[in-house]
């Protein structure tokens, strides 16, 4: 049916009801069901409407309303109660809004809202669920910030919503349990983003613990304590939850002292994720953990002594406190001792340590250049091994999966308190200053923390 509130206005009608009113509004909003209007001479519409409202790219409320048109400012502010909808990425249903109330505005830049109301996830997000009070759903399709005081009947609501588009599900005291088996306590935030990667649901973690501490991979064996943690989720629609959270280790682990950041991974898809926010952020989670684990423990780690550096984050290989995989490592071999700092710079690093009461053995590999030498050029791939042990080394192990073997010989030992380190690299051009050029099978050997042997190849 169609109705023309000016033809009724002129005809001294005031009041009506519209049974099956549908009507769409600034190709935004389009509402279906039933409806009660007053209007005034000025053109201004007060009414109650009781049906689906939907809002475009973002979802169906179906509630009680009631709306106040404004003729001269040509907006329309609404309250709603008993409002419900569900939330999807692409075509999943990943969860459900009900027993909502709050208050929307509505103009020809687009609709805004800020509801209160209850939240359940639906199948769309496995082996996870979900225990809060209350959730606060705000969205957006309107670019600018929205600031407003809406009054609906005897009720006022404020609405203040940045900029969108966006649409966000925040509560605090939350219970979050992943895989049945970790149960995050916190305050949560769900925000539904699109991305290069397309639509994207995000959640934000900020003041988190997990009541029971966490064992598994990356802690040594050691229960770690996990309290005022922050960090970032991904839903993948239909696969499941991947996330980190960072926190403050509470007890010493091998390497890694009480009081450092550490890293709590979840990926239980079997899928890196690698997604930009658009705030900026990165999310980056690796497909599996150490020994294909899902849930591991990740350091910063820097270790310091006479002739080498090395810094980079690490985890543990396996249960065991003995063997840590390193990435993003960073090490420099050569005078460490003073100002100078002349020697072998390794940067994008990845490697492994093993670590035997406290004495350290491991191999790195990563790109190699000189530093503190004028006219000596050098950069190229190049194994970094490193042996502070007394003893050979022959031993094997499990890294991310694969055997690997460190072994040292009986002349690849500390000797006189100095570690063994030993840089080796094959078919590779060094450029003593323009005046003479070598190439071919190099192995760099410090003699002491300030010099380094030339090839013993070549």
């Amino acid at each position: 049916m169609t109705f023309e509130f000016v033809e009724a206005v002129a005809a001294g009608t005031t009041s009506f009801a519209v049974e099956g009113f549908g009507a769409s509004v600034v190709d935004v909003v389009t509402l279906a069901g039933d409806a009660d209007f007053n209007m005034n001479a000025q053109g201004d519409i007060t009414a109650s409407f009781d049906g689906t409202l939907s809002v475009s790219q973002l979802f169906d409320m179906v509630g009680v309303y009631g709306f106040v048109f404004d003729a001269a400012a040509q907006e329309t502010k609404i309250a709603g109660e008993d409002i419900g909808f569900n939330v999807k990425v692409g075509d999943t249903d990943l969860m459900s809004f009900s027993n909502g109330s709050g208050a929307l505005l509505l103009n020809d830049a687009g609709v805004a809202g800020r509801l209160s109301g209850e939240v359940a996830l639906l199948d769309g997000i496995p082996d996870v669920t979900l225990a809060a009070d209350q959730f606060t759903a705000v969205f957006s399709t309107i670019a600018d910030e929205v600031e407003e005081s809406i009054e609906v009947g005897d009720e006022t609501f404020d609405l203040t919503v940045p900029g969108g588009p966006f649409l966000s599900l925040a509560a605090e005291e939350v219970t979050f349990t992943l895989f049945g088996e970790l149960s995050l306590e916190g305050n949560i935030l769900f925000e539904r983003q699109t991305v290069a990667e397309g639509e994207l649901m995000i959640i934000s973690f900020s003041d988190v613990s997990i009541a029971a501490g966490f064992g598994g991979e990356g802690t040594g064996g050691q229960a770690l304590s996990v309290t005022d943690a922050n960090g970032d989720f991904v839903i993948l629609p239909g696969n499941g939850v991947v996330g980190r959270l960072s926190f403050v280790a509470n007890v010493d682990i091998p390497l890694i002292a009480a009081g450092a950041t550490a890293t709590l991974f979840f990926n239980k898809t079997g899928s890196a994720v690698e997604v930009t926010t658009l705030t900026g952020g990165s999310v980056q989670i690796a497909a599996n953990g150490p020994n294909g684990s899902t849930t591991w423990v990740e350091a910063a780690l820097s270790i310091s002594m006479p002739g080498v550096e090395v810094s980079g984050v690490f985890t543990y290989a396996g249960g065991s406190s003995t063997t840590l995989i390193g990435s993003e490592v960073s090490a420099f071999i050569g005078d460490n001792m003073s100002s100078s700092r002349v020697g072998l710079e390794l940067t994008n690093g990845s490697g492994f340590f093993y670590d035997n009461g406290g004495v350290i053995s491991g191999i790195l590999t990563g790109t190699v250049s000189v530093v503190g030498i004028d006219g000596v050029t050098l950069t190229t791939e190049m194994t970094l091994r490193y042996n502070n042990a007394t003893n050979a080394i022959s031993q094997s192990f499990t890294v991310a999966g694969n055997e690997v073997s460190l072994e040292f010989s009986d002349e690849e030992v500390n000797s006189d308190g100095n570690a063994f380190i030993e840089l080796i690299a094959n078919d590779i051009d060094f450029d003593l200053g323009g005046v003479v050029a070598l190439s071919g099978d190099f192995a760099f050997t410090p003699v002491s923390y300030t010099h380094l042997t030339l090839p013993t190849k070549a």
